[in-house]
């Protein structure tokens, strides 16, 4: 969804269509608008197309959503639209995924665990797609300490907003501290988005040194937070979990009335 969101506002901001600036402002909400109808179009017709007792449904279903959402990529950005093509993808997945629980796939769904084994593959190809930008010799001290210090900034925001956000559940302080740290690993959107800065740069004719050196320090940026963050997250999941976590006590109110009613029930009975 963030980068659904990113694409349309990059697509708003950076438009350099030859339509007047009425239909400039109208990119945005015109690529929200196709995004979600060819998601939702796409994402019905893998209700229906296999059959639910097909034997190969599994697969069929699996390339259905696979090929859907590459062809919903690629078209978007050749028609000028690049933002409707993730949002497609999202919807899709979404609709075709509620979809197949009506149909009767209620607690598991084979289809995310083929996903599952393909990002396997995909993921350490997108990392090193990465991390192949960073020139280390280029790196500078300045530019390390700038970004650290806006990371860790950007984490200790992040850690106020959560403990706000969960001020009003159920939980205690040892499983709020936990909900934090489970919440600081950030590597797939910026892995997904880093590069994008660059890109548009050197897509320019005449590109200026100093766009090129800003579009770098964003780069250098986001490999620092995944590099800093993606570590500390894991080490915080597993040594944390144990230690903050209990599965003793926790009954919800929910979960009182039904042994209440239950007991009434009982008793009636009798």
């Amino acid at each position: 969804l963030a980068i659904s969101i990113y694409g349309i506002c990059l697509s708003m901001i950076f438009s350099t269509g030859s339509g007047n600036l009425s239909q400039q402002l109208l990119q945005g909400p015109l690529e929200m608008v196709i995004g979600l109808a060819i998601g939702i179009v796409w994402g019905l017709l893998t209700a229906v197309i296999p059959h639910r007792d097909d034997k190969l449904v599994v697969l069929k279903r699996s390339v259905m959503v696979g090929a859907g959402g590459l062809c919903a990529v690629l078209g978007a950005e050749l028609v000028g639209f690049p933002g409707a093509g993730p949002l497609a993808c999202i919807t899709a997945s979404f609709v075709g995924c509620v979809c197949w629980k009506v149909q009767g796939w209620s607690s598991h769904n084979p289809v995310s665990n083929v996903f599952g084994k393909v990002w396997l593959i995909l993921q350490p190809m997108l990392f090193g797609l990465i991390g192949a930008e960073i020139d280390l010799k280029e790196l500078r001290l300045e530019t390390i300490s700038s970004g650290l210090a806006v990371i860790f900034g950007a984490l200790v925001i992040r850690v106020i907003c959560c403990c706000f956000v969960l001020l009003g559940g159920n939980l205690n302080m040892k499983e709020m501290l936990f909900v934090n740290l489970a919440w600081l690993p950030k590597a797939t959107v910026q892995a997904a988005l880093a590069p994008d800065a660059l890109d548009m740069v050197r897509r320019d004719e005449n590109p200026s040194q100093v766009d090129i050196d800003r579009g770098e320090q964003i780069l250098t940026i986001a490999v620092l937070s995944i590099l800093v963050t993606a570590p500390l997250g894991s080490i915080g999941i597993t040594l944390g979990g144990p230690r903050l976590l209990s599965t003793s006590g926790a009954i919800t109110e929910g979960e009182e009335k039904s042994k209440e009613a239950d007991k009434e029930t009982a008793t009636e009975r009798v």
